[in-house]
């Protein structure tokens, strides 16, 4: 076995010394190749154009939400396109249901007149006439002596222009708040008053003519043989107003 080991050497150096001579006569055939033969890769390469690079993307332009202002409001909602209410009368005729808390519940019927400052607020004065439905047989109502209740006080109204739609149609309204103080007559007796409320003032498409629905508590003390009470009463109303003189809006202060 010992003398087995040099020939098994021989034998690998035998086959290294045959890979090397391949390698170099595969050198020698490469170098020995015609020039044109030899470029000819190259060339190839030249000839065929080189793949484009895509077109680079064009630069976003800015759209047109970039930087853009809000969305303008709706004409509805514009006071550019609305009436003005400014330095404008308001005169109104309602009637409708009075609920008192010492008696049953009545009707009432009435007038207001506001003058406009502006198109938010308002001051104004509100009269009405209601007459008393009283239980006969309690003391209060024994204790009556005319069954008229008549009622005057001072309003400020604050008022915030609204729409709404109607099949195919824009309608303008105002929502308004209003807070008064006065007095009323409750048995030949005056006492005072406040009150709250509130409602709608819907436009028609005559400009200076709308409809008005109000909700209203008259907070005041009611005389009755044992003492005055303090009561809170409800009306709900309905009534036209009268707006004069009419300012209408000229196309020239529309926005383009």
């Amino acid at each position: 076995m010992k003398q087995d080991r040099p020939t098994l050497c021989l034998a690998c150096l035998a086959c290294l010394a045959f890979l090397a001579c391949l390698a170099f006569l595969a050198g020698e055939a490469s170098a020995m190749q015609p020039p044109h033969k030899a470029n000819q890769a190259q060339q190839q390469a030249e000839a065929t154009p080189a793949l484009e690079a895509p077109a680079p993307a064009p630069e976003a332009k800015p759209t047109e939400t970039q930087g853009e202002k809000p969305e303008s409001m709706p004409e509805a909602l514009d006071r550019r396109y609305r009436f003005s209410k400014r330095f404008q009368s308001e005169f109104d005729v309602f009637g409708g249901d009075y609920l008192g808390d010492e008696w049953y519940n009545t009707w009432d019927v009435g007038g207001r007149y506001y003058f406009h400052i502006n198109n938010t607020f308002a001051v104004g004065a509100e009269y009405f006439y209601s007459p008393l439905r009283v239980d006969s047989s309690g003391d209060f109502g024994k204790s009556i002596n005319t069954n008229t209740t008549h009622t005057i006080n001072a309003q400020v109204m604050i008022s915030n222009d609204a729409a709404f739609r109607s099949g195919n149609s824009i309608i303008e309204c105002d929502l308004f708040l209003t807070l008064g103080g006065g007095t009323m007559q409750i048995n030949r007796s005056w006492k005072y008053l406040i009150e709250i409320g509130g409602g709608m003032k819907v436009y028609m498409p005559i400009p200076w003519l709308a409809v008005r629905f109000d909700v209203a508590s008259y907070l005041h003390p009611t005389p009755k043989p044992t003492g005055n009470s303090f009561n809170a009463d409800l009306a709900i109303n309905a009534g036209v107003s009268f707006l004069l003189p009419v300012h209408k809006v000229s196309d020239d202060n529309k926005p383009k």
